[in-house]
């Protein structure tokens, strides 16, 4: 969802095979926003992207059964709440 293709043969390196990322859907504009706007590039969305919805599929209470939570399935899940107490939602 929201990839194109726009990678060179002539690159090795594995993150430009991922071509370039167009967000799709509020939680992925916020996200590509926040990074750039941070001082990362158009390729760092792109591989974050590919890694949160092959991990998650972008949703923010995503669980296995592993125990595994949210968008980067951090394990276990309550580590998260380090950063904040409402880390569930």
């Amino acid at each position: 969802v929201g990839t194109g293709s726009t990678s060179s043969s002539s690159s090795s390196s594995p993150a430009s095979n991922l071509g370039t990322t167009v967000p799709a859907g509020e939680m992925q504009s916020w996200a590509h926003d926040y990074l750039i706007s941070n001082g990362y590039t158009e390729a760092d969305f792109t591989a974050a992207n590919f890694i949160i919805s092959h991990e998650s599929g972008w949703s923010p209470t995503a669980m296995n059964p592993s125990g595994a939570y949210g968008l980067p399935q951090a394990l276990p899940g309550s580590k998260m709440a380090s950063v904040g107490a409402d880390w569930q939602t």
